[in-house]
């Protein structure tokens, strides 16, 4: 070990040469590459604090049984910096304690000073103010020696952390640990740059060789464009380029750095504060540094000093920035690329074009890089760029194969996306799709292949096969008997052939099935190894290797993290204590796995800065430790303090808490003996869970709109609802609840924060929640019968969260941006700022559609910009066709405000000056309009259709992509009773007359709110079902007609106080009650009261303050107005 032993009174380390800051840094750079070049006596010095002893030994054994030359720790510093002078690099271990270590400081900076590179190893378990690595400012500026002698390892640190990328230690994964370990070791007697930065040969900007990895790394401020940057990502990721976004609070240094290194074009969305963030700063200066092509953005409205310039100035780039202590030189690297030689300008109003652009100056995609030969030929003829239409596709496919395409077209298009190979014309094709389908083999070959093996049920047919994304691996034979194993068997085969055949290179994807370990997917479907089921359905009857794997990592550490696993350690636990020593015994294994998991608990508060947590697990400890007589788990514990912080509890157990773990390792053992019997074919039942055991059920939000924001305020705060039954999470793409009505009125009106209007329609869903349940700002990837897959990106999974209970509440999208852009609060109010800048400074306004949104819209415009022209375009004869005598009244404002309705008229598209253009090739509208798309919505349930998703899922959405849920809002599947669905996302027969309503959202919410609670036993009675259609026709609809009228319409007659002109609608035609579906209607100066001030601001005291009188005069005692007995 290197520092595990104390050096005795008398000996010195050298006095460090006088190097320090970025002279050091420069110095150990220059030192290693000639490093590389001399012959050393070692192969690696292992450096340890003294609690990694035993781990320092199980390494250093490891590498010597491998060949390694490693020399022995040495009390005799002088020998101990001899022996680190002498070797090629040094293997740190960097623990909690590696720099309270003088030794170990010591041990680090030598290897600095003199050149000899390091390796840092991430020892698991090691906590930062939550992070598993140290920052620069976590390491000691100076160091006092056993000898009295000063070193410095925050220099030595900032050396070494920008140079190398640390290597985690998972002891779970020692063996996978250890063989990372030699590869980054290269082989013994060999230098490796495994890992290592790219290094300069000087302090100049210089392109040197990289690896590119990404082929466009999108730089940008978030506050102001991460909305714009996610569209171009996905788009670009559409079309097979591979972008870097950092949606995943990517704050690891090196990690960012190296990012940027491997990168081919680093895209600049410049926006007026770009250079003001130290992250963007860096990302540009590091692209500068190593000569990554910079391709600048013009982001939409984006002005830089006084006179408004277009593009920043030199002046307006800070001269120097710091990063984590590291000052980086901004300006100098501007200097060298400005004025830009690449410069796109972005546009909202025209976001295709603008995507084109950008892709021609990225030039093509890798995917179209990639097909050769015939394909090419194919390709080119379709279009050839990073995506072609299926109609040119097929027509250009049908010309090389002839009439035997015809047999296999349909194939085909499934096999590319396309799900109707005659109607669909107009679906696009990707040219990674293409490239995969079609790689390494001619596309006639292809073709005759599948059509020799598309006969009959069980025939095999040819299947296009993609390996860890890492790329081709091939065409699998598919057929009715064929398991993974047999698609998996067949991969291997196939690259097998391949190296026999005489290639040299070794492919990603050779690499990653020389590992043994890895995904791969058959008709874009992901197939897990996990997987127990065969690609019809039937059983695997072969052990899956990957089960015995989790079972050999399973560790009391990660059991005690889990929450299901610890329940079936506990009962292990118990279980086995009463057949080795009766109740006795099962009662103290019972109280060694509640100490145990208070002490991981403990430990994980401490390490994550949670003082509620740590104080509440320390007082269980203190507690358990009090009771200890009679089971004797705690002799050195027991005399604790009862004012004992949670610091000192921590410390007093750390004595005893081998002994105690210790009585647990049976049952560990007896959880992987279960584990393995499930990888032989042996399934272990569900734990059941007693009726004396209080755990809390786990209820998983999807979506924050009005319906799942609903249930989340409820269910974690709820009056009358037993909150503390259930944890909640709340997994929304933006940190805010939105009362949706009011959002265009948002747009059009600049003073609507002076007004209260921001106020009383968006606010922060911790705020809604109190501070309880969890809040995860991001995706649903994916979702499956117990977890869903969650990540920072669309698509993109980084996390599993599991559930009891499911709510599914991810709403509606428009063809505009009008209702998904924005994050923030403060990105939504900028957003809306530049919105309106936009209608400013348009000439007219166009809005594509006559519905509700379009007819608000259209007259909130002309109310806020009475001098602006403003045309509403819709295809019917009339505007607002649902609403019962609208059209009339709508007609009627219009023409008082000067809006002209241009009817029966399809709109498709908008041509090259903004105009749109009818289904009939007609150019309505004013030329460079501001259009707004108002022309509907889709369904926001591409989770459920991920291949990652489980398939019964498919079964329960419409064709166009809504979900058909039962009357409870429970989905419309005998296996998935657990999962619930509200909102905009559910079919349209879970709403009045079809409309989808804020109103109904709120039914479906209580409904399931209700019928969680019965599922759980929480509640009694039966399951609820929400209020729809009791009323003929629409239920009550308060349309904005500009800010000083609106349409009200009703058939409840409890709305009928609410008219202005009740005598009158009396008199002329009749009580409500009577009327029907055709109800009552009016032009109502109360409509923006009602739905500006009076709804929003109920929503608002209910969410916030707990205030539900406005709930229950709209909604009834117990939303008795919403739900009733299903």
């Amino acid at each position: 070990m290197g520092c595990g032993s104390s050096s005795p009174p008398g000996a010195k380390y050298a006095e460090s040469p006088p190097i320090k800051g970025d002279d050091l840094i420069k110095s150990y750079t220059e030192r290693i590459r000639e490093s590389d070049l001399r012959k050393a006596q070692w192969d690696t010095f292992v450096s340890a604090a003294p609690a990694e002893t035993a781990l320092a030994k199980r390494v250093r054994d490891h590498l010597r049984a491998a060949g390694y030359k490693i020399p022995n720790p040495r009390k005799e510093p002088d020998a101990q910096k001899q022996g680190i002078r002498d070797s090629r690099r040094v293997v740190s271990f960097i623990s909690q304690t590696y720099f309270d270590s003088p030794a170990c400081c010591a041990e680090f900076c030598e290897a600095v000073i003199n050149g000899v590179e390091v390796l840092p190893v991430s020892v698991e378990g090691s906590s930062w103010r939550g992070m598993p690595f140290p920052a620069l400012t976590d390491v000691p500026e100076t160091a006092q020696t056993d000898e009295g002698r000063l070193v410095k390892p925050r220099d030595a640190a900032a050396a070494v952390f920008g140079h190398t990328i640390a290597l985690d230690h998972m002891d779970a994964y020692l063996d996978a640990f250890l063989e990372n370990l030699g590869k980054r070791l290269g082989g013994p007697g060999e230098a490796s740059s495994a890992g290592r930065r790219p290094r300069e040969t000087s302090t100049d900007f210089l392109l040197g060789e990289r690896a590119i990895r990404y082929d466009a790394f999108l730089s940008h401020k978030r506050s102001e464009a991460q909305d714009i940057v996610a569209r171009v990502h996905d788009r670009l990721s559409d079309f097979g380029y591979r972008a870097f976004i950092d949606r995943n609070d990517l704050i690891e240094l090196p990690s960012l750095k190296l990012a940027v290194r491997d990168t081919q074009t680093l895209v600049v969305f410049l926006t007026p504060a770009y250079f003001a963030s130290a992250w963007c700063c860096l990302e540009f200066v590091e692209a500068v540094r190593h000569g990554v092509s910079i391709l600048f953005i013009h982001v939409d409205g984006s002005t830089w000093g006084a006179s408004g310039a277009q593009f920043p100035s030199l002046s307006d780039v800070p001269v120097t920035i710091k990063v984590e202590d590291v000052t980086i030189h901004v300006r100098e690297a501007a200097a060298k690329v400005f004025p830009p030689a690449q410069l796109v300008e972005h546009t909202r109003s025209y976001f295709n074009p603008f995507v084109d652009a950008l892709c021609k100056k990225l030039g093509p995609p890798p995917a179209i890089s990639s097909i050769e030969g015939e394909t090419r030929g194919v390709w080119s003829a379709a279009g050839g760029g990073a995506t072609v239409s299926w109609a040119m596709l097929k027509a250009s496919l049908a010309q090389a194969c002839g009439s035997s395409f015809g047999s296999v077209e349909s194939t085909i298009a499934k096999a590319l996306g396309v799900r109707d190979a005659l109607g669909d014309a107009g679906a696009m094709v990707t040219a990674t799709t293409f490239a995969t389908l079609f790689a390494q083999t001619s596309v006639k070959a292809t073709v005759e292949a599948m059509i020799a093996l598309s006969g009959g049920a069980d025939a095999e047919k040819c299947v296009p096969v993609v390996v860890d994304e890492a790329g081709d691996g091939g065409l699998a034979l598919v057929g009715g008997a064929t398991t993974f194993a047999d698609v998996r068997k067949q991969i291997i085969e196939a690259n097998e052939e391949d190296e026999d055949e005489g290639e040299e290179d070794e492919s990603a994807v050779r690499k990653a099935l020389a590992t043994g370990q890895f995904t791969f997917q058959v008709k874009g479907r992901a197939v897990k190894r996990k997987q127990e089921t065969l690609i019809k359905g039937r059983e695997v009857g072969d052990p899956i290797q990957s089960q015995r794997r989790d079972a050999d990592a399973l560790t009391l550490e990660s059991i005690l993290r889990d929450h299901d696993q610890s329940k079936s350690l506990r009962r292990h636990a118990s279980l086995l204590g009463k057949q080795s020593g009766g109740l006795a015994a099962a009662d103290k294994a019972e109280r060694a796995f509640l100490i145990s998991k208070a002490l991981h608990t403990l430990e994980d508060a401490l390490a994550g800065l949670n003082g509620g947590a740590a104080l509440a697990a320390s007082n269980d400890l203190k507690a358990y430790a009090s009771m200890d007589s009679a089971y004797g788990l705690l002799p050195n514990a027991s005399g604790i303090s009862a004012s004992a912080g949670a610091m000192e509890v921590a410390a007093a157990f750390k004595a005893d808490r081998p002994h105690v773990e210790a009585l647990l390792l049976s049952a560990v053992e007896a959880m992987r003996t279960e584990m393995y019997k499930a990888a032989a074919g042996t399934a272990i039942k569900r734990e059941k869970q007693s009726a004396d055991v209080t755990t809390k059920k786990r209820v998983v939000i999807l979506g924050g709109g009005p319906c799942g924001v609903i249930v989340a305020h409820q269910m974690t705060r709820g009056k009358g609802i037993q909150t503390e039954a259930f944890h909640v999470t709340l997994v929304d793409t933006k940190e805010f609840f939105e009362y949706t009505p009011n959002v265009l009125r948002l747009i059009a009106d600049e003073h609507a924060e002076q007004a209260g209007l921001w106020d009383v329609s968006c606010y922060n869903h911790v705020d809604v929640m109190g501070g309880k349940g969890e809040l995860i700002v991001g995706w649903a990837s994916a979702v499956r019968r117990d977890h869903v897959l969650v990540g920072t990106s669309s698509g993109v999974a980084s996390r599993v969260v599991p559930y009891d209970y499911l709510v599914i509440c991810t709403g509606t999208r428009y063809t505009s941006d009008i209702k998904t852009e924005g994050t923030s609060i403060a990105a939504r109010k900028q957003s809306f700022a530049l919105e309106r800048q936009r209608i400013k400074d348009a000439p007219a306004i166009t809005v594509v559609g006559g519905g509700v949104v379009g007819c608000e819209l259209a007259f909130d415009i002309k109310a806020f910009f009475p001098d602006k022209a403003v045309e509403i375009i819709t295809r019917g004869p009339q505007c607002l066709p649902r609403v019962p005598g609208a059209s009339t009244l709508v007609k009627a404002c219009a023409e008082e405000d000067g809006i002209a309705v241009n009817y029966s008229k399809e709109v498709t598209h908008a041509d090259e000056s903004g105009r749109p253009v009818t289904k009939d090739g007609v150019t309505v509208g004013t030329p460079n309009a501001r259009v707004f798309w108002a022309t509907g919505y889709k369904p926001n349930s591409r989770l459920l259709t991920d291949p990652r998703s489980d398939s019964a899922f498919a079964s329960v959405m419409d064709d166009q992509g809504f979900i058909r849920t039962k009357n409870t809002q429970q989905l419309n599947h005998p296996n998935l009773g657990h999962i619930y669905a509200g909102g905009d996302i559910c079919a349209k027969d879970r709403f009045t007359a079809g409309e989808r309503t804020m109103q109904d959202a709120g039914a479906h919410a209580f409904a399931i709110l209700k019928n969680i609670q019965v599922a759980a036993g929480v509640r009694p009675g039966a399951f609820q079902q929400p209020q729809i259609n009791k009323n003929p026709g629409l239920g009550t609809m308060a349309i904005s007609l500009g800010n000083k009228r609106g349409a009200l319409f009703a058939t409840d007659p409890k709305m009928s106080a609410h008219f202005a002109t009740k005598d009158k609608l009396l008199e002329e035609v009749g009580p409500m009650a009577e009327q029907g579906a055709k109800g009552w209607i009016e032009v109502s100066p109360r409509v923006d009261l009602i739905k500006f001030q009076l709804a929003p601001r109920g929503y608002r005291n209910g969410f916030l303050n707990d205030d539900m009188s406005s709930w229950e005069q709209l909604f009834g005692p117990d939303q008795a107005y919403k739900v009733e007995d299903a």
